[in-house]
């Protein structure tokens, strides 16, 4: 069934700070350019899976998204999830979610993936642009 996501800039701008997302790659090597940005199977991404299962059991606030509103993307959903902790390292939930995701010298330590955050100033200067 078909769904309306939100794009992460205006979900910055709705909570009026700086959120939490992560998008998912393609799992597999050696794929074409044309392929890697045609690759939509997110429902099968390992990486996204198991983070999914965990932010559930962790009681983790998270739901899809769509990418940057200025983006231009017109293909379907491709597995991007806002997560719904602030971006704080004071914040119990924050480090919990930075401990499982990240090694200690800030890589990660699941593939094909990408752990990111959206400063609200950027969120209005993207979503701003999007508009013109």
């Amino acid at each position: 069934m078909p769904q309306i996501l939100e794009y992460i800039d205006h979900i910055a701008i709705k909570k009026q700070s700086t959120v939490l997302f992560l998008i998912f790659t393609p799992p597999q090597e050696n794929l074409s350019i044309l392929e890697r940005m045609n690759w939509i199977y997110w429902e099968e991404h390992p990486s996204r899976i198991k983070i999914t299962q965990w932010l559930d059991t962790n009681v983790i606030k998270w739901r899809p998204c769509a990418g940057y509103s200025n983006s231009g993307q017109l293909e379907g959903y491709d597995g991007t999830i806002f997560i719904d902790t602030p971006y704080d390292n004071s914040c119990e939930e924050y480090r919990k979610l930075g401990n499982y995701l990240e090694n200690p010298d800030g890589t990660l330590k699941l593939p094909y993936m990408k752990f990111g955050y959206l400063p609200l100033d950027m969120a209005i200067e993207i979503s701003s642009s999007a508009s013109r």
